[in-house]
């Protein structure tokens, strides 16, 4: 178990989406505004490299490869 000094939730009311480095907390990917609010939930598939998010629509993510500089 890894403990860190920020919390582990985080959301943006404008619908986008940031995924963070839990070792560092450098921003790995981020996605510009997908949904019509707040993203609700996320669920992620480390083996197809593949995000799922949620508002009241379903919005699948495939970030970048390598991370985001």
């Amino acid at each position: 178990m890894r403990e860190f000094d920020w919390p582990r939730e985080s959301w943006a009311d404008d619908g986008s989406m940031t995924i963070y480095n839990a070792n560092t907390g450098a921003v790995t990917a981020a996605a510009k505004p997908g949904h019509i609010g707040p993203v609700m939930d996320v669920q992620w598939n480390p083996q197809r490299h593949l995000i799922a998010s949620v508002h009241a629509n379903t919005i699948f993510w495939m970030p970048p490869a390598t991370p985001a500089a």
